[in-house]
């Protein structure tokens, strides 16, 4: 059966929505699982975190959130720059905290675009 342009779009709206209302998830998952590698390093909440923020920076921008976009590739970034650093030194933690505080402003800005629908 073939969609109409106005089921196209309604469809896509609800996406889109659902999308957003996942930010919240997201955004609370990167701030819990820095707060964990800060403490203490470990792979595999590095990988999990890494994979939040990696598909965030493929995402978002798909949905109209440029900044969630751009803040994510950033740390994405930094996270390759140190990739053979472990644990990470002070600086480099502070850095990568600036870069996901963005993220989480940025992520907290986009949550606000459910309400626009």
């Amino acid at each position: 059966m073939k969609m109409s342009p106005a089921e196209i779009e309604a469809r896509l709206a609800e996406v889109r929505k659902s999308y957003i209302m996942s930010l919240t998830e997201k955004r609370e998952a990167i701030v819990t699982k820095w707060a964990t590698l800060s403490a203490q390093w470990n792979d595999e909440t590095y990988q999990s975190l890494y994979l939040i923020i990696h598909s965030l920076a493929g995402s978002a921008e798909t949905f109209g959130l440029a900044a969630i976009t751009r803040d994510a590739r950033k740390v994405v970034d930094l996270f390759k720059q140190h990739a053979e650093q472990r644990p990470l030194d002070s600086q480099t933690v502070q850095t990568i905290t600036t870069g996901i505080e963005q993220l989480v402003t940025s992520l907290t800005s986009g949550l606000s675009e459910k309400d626009k629908d």
